[in-house]
């Protein structure tokens, strides 16, 4: 009799541990590719670096973590030439770590950033106290929002910088 007292507190225990902490949820930033699957804690705001196959010269690329997708607010270009947003009449010439980019204010909202890379492309994610470079997740890389229990990450990977 005991022993089944015993059981039943712990199954009742184990529902009530679950009802409160799982619903409990925090947003991550989910990074894969067909080589290699990571997780890192969502920052507000994060920037993907490349170089641009066609001007052959860096673009930064500035989003927005919102509740489940992402929003891409911001670009700076060294140039406006081919395949750059020459088009665009929302831009300005700004100083970002030293140097002078032309600046498009696009907006676009994303639930899955997809990205095809290549090592002449170096692309990298940066943000907050991370900076890691996406050509080892292989040719095509999604980052993604993503909300988990913090218990569940414990079997995900996280990122190496």
């Amino acid at each position: 009799m005991a022993r089944k007292v015993i059981v039943l507190l712990i199954f009742v225990a184990l529902i009530a541990f679950s009802l409160i902490i799982l619903p409990f949820q925090k947003t991550y930033l989910q990074i894969s590719g067909d080589r290699e699957s990571c997780l890192i804690p969502s920052p507000d705001y994060f920037s993907v670096s490349f170089i641009h196959s066609v001007e052959l010269s860096k673009e930064i690329d500035f989003y927005r973590v919102c509740d489940t997708s992402l929003s891409l607010y911001k670009t700076l270009v060294k140039s406006a030439g081919w395949g750059l947003p020459s088009t665009e009449k929302n831009f300005s010439i700004v100083r970002y770590k030293g140097d002078e980019w032309f600046e498009y204010r696009i907006e676009r909202r994303l639930n899955v950033l997809r990205i095809a890379t290549s090592p002449f492309n170096r692309f990298a994610l940066e943000g907050g106290s991370f900076n890691i470079s996406l050509d080892k997740f292989g040719g095509i890389v999604e980052i993604r929002v993503v909300k988990k229990n913090p218990l569940m990450t414990m079997f995900h990977r996280w990122c190496d910088e």
